[in-house]
């Protein structure tokens, strides 16, 4: 998925490629959290 911005202002597309980075990382903390998380989870119910 390719989205092409094209700001009239040099501060906003830096705002705007600062927000996206930021929620990518969000991003890619939450889903190695939630991985983490399942596979935890996974593991002591087949214990049980």
């Amino acid at each position: 998925m390719n989205i092409t911005i094209q700001p009239s202002k040099s501060k906003q597309a830096a705002e705007i490629t600062t927000l996206l980075q930021q929620s990518i990382t969000d991003y890619s903390s939450n889903k190695a959290f939630l991985d983490n998380w399942l596979e935890n989870k996974t593991k002591t119910n087949i214990a049980k």
